[in-house]
């Protein structure tokens, strides 16, 4: 099991990482609140490592899951609409609500206080072909992620054509 000494290094070196990486990819200055703007596909993946309280789900630590569609207003206010599992439990689908800051060396935070979560990230990329990465400020969970920007509503069936890696 890891000691709260271990999960505070694992978080603080992860959070080095994204915060070095964002002058290399990000001209200083040049991003502010109204940088996100739109949705983004999430991907996010890592380790419950507390207790959080949830009946059906095995013992500390277990991995978890989430995918998102999330969307920013470009002036602080997120939403999103997702699918996680926890421990290999398929949680229902859920949408929440919260808030995002970005700062003008492109490094984001963002709270979602109904989920109990909290992350702090890197803005790499412009227009169509922005991203950024993310780590979880929450004690309760190690995870990254990445959320990529998105047109939603031109998608379909059709468009899911072809091989894919798994």
């Amino acid at each position: 099991m890891l000691t709260k000494e271990r999960l505070a290094l694992v978080s603080v070196v992860a959070l080095a990482i994204l915060v070095l990486a964002g002058p290399v990819a990000n001209a200083q200055g040049r991003c502010s609140v109204a940088t996100l703007k739109g949705s983004y596909g999430l991907v996010e993946q890592g380790t419950v490592v507390v207790d959080i309280g949830m009946p059906g789900l095995p013992p500390v630590p277990f991995p978890s899951a989430n995918v998102a569609i999330v969307t920013y207003d470009g002036a602080g206010t997120l939403t999103a609409t997702y699918r996680a599992t926890f421990g290999g439990v398929p949680l229902p689908p859920g949408e929440v609500t919260g808030t995002y800051t970005v700062g003008a060396d492109c490094t984001y935070t963002d709270s979602v206080p109904s989920v109990m979560m909290q992350r702090a990230g890197v803005i790499v990329g412009q227009g169509t072909n922005q991203e950024f990465r993310t780590v979880s400020t929450t004690p309760w969970v190690v995870a990254t992620g990445i959320r990529t920007k998105m047109t939603v509503g031109t998608c379909s069936v059709g468009d899911l054509k072809g091989q894919y890696l798994l």
